[in-house]
Order: structure tokens, then C-alpha cells, then sequence
């Protein structure tokens, strides 16, 4: 039987395990797991999308938070509203859905209100499915 092969393959995986040696996480997701206190706003998280530029927004019960690889920046919202849906389209604008209101951030990332329910129906936006009582004018 020829030992070419089987020492050819014993010395692989010896060179692989001292490869792997070297970095514990090689093989695992690159995953960093965030405490509140470190991002500063509340527990509750409900969507997250990126930009063009890279730059990470999370929807939160606090507002919108802004993440850019290094520090969590929070971007209050209406009447301290909860931010719960968010969305990028090709102008790299990030559109905000929140209990009750939808809006959108542009510029120097300040909210800028697009549609604000009436007051009497703002109970509607709390459940998922919106007849057309909430649409009326």
C-alpha cells in the first residue's frame, strides 16, 4: 500500500489544526452581542437595516439607534414615540414606521414627520391588521 497519500493527508490536518489554533474563532459567526447600558436606550429592539455608507440603524422603544462601528448615537423620535419598523430605499433615505406615526430620516439624520395619524386613530397602528376605518380623512 502506498504511504504517499496517508502522510500527505496526516500532514494536512496536522497543519491544519495548528492554523486553527491560532484563532479560537475560526469557523464561528463574527457576532458582538450589545448590553443596553453599552448602546444606551432601552431593551427592546424591533427591526435593524444599514445604509450605503455602512452605518447601522436599529428601531427601538427609545427612538432610532445609530451605530457606525465604534459609538451608538440615539435618535429620539415624536412625543418619545417607539420606533418599530424601518426601511432604505435607493436614495439612501431610512423610512421609520413608529406606534402611530411614520416618518422619515434625511439630512443630518434629524426625524422628519411625512404622515402623522389623527389623534383618535392612532390606537389603530397597535394592531397589525388596519381596516379602512383608520385610512378614512
Amino acid at each position: 500500500m502506498k504511504r504517499g497519500p496517508l502522510i500527505l493527508m496526516v500532514a494536512w490536518l496536522g497543519c491544519m489544526n495548528l492554523l486553527t489554533a491560532f484563532d479560537a474563532r475560526l469557523g464561528q459567526p463574527l457576532v458582538t452581542h450589545y448590553q443596553p447600558e453599552e448602546y444606551g436606550a432601552d431593551t427592546q429592539n424591533w427591526a435593524a437595516v444599514q445604509d450605503q455608507q455602512g452605518l447601522l440603524y436599529v428601531a427601538n422603544n427609545a427612538g432610532i439607534l445609530e451605530f457606525d462601528g465604534q459609538e451608538w448615537r440615539l435618535i429620539p423620535i415624536n412625543d418619545s414615540l417607539s420606533a418599530r419598523s424601518l426601511a432604505v430605499d435607493r436614495r439612501n433615505r431610512i423610512f421609520v414606521g413608529a406606534l402611530g406615526d411614520f416618518g422619515i430620516l434625511e439630512g443630518q439624520r434629524a426625524w422628519k414627520p411625512r404622515l402623522r395619524l389623527p389623534a383618535g386613530q392612532s390606537g389603530c397602528a397597535r394592531h397589525r391588521r388596519c381596516g379602512d376605518h383608520c385610512h378614512r380623512g
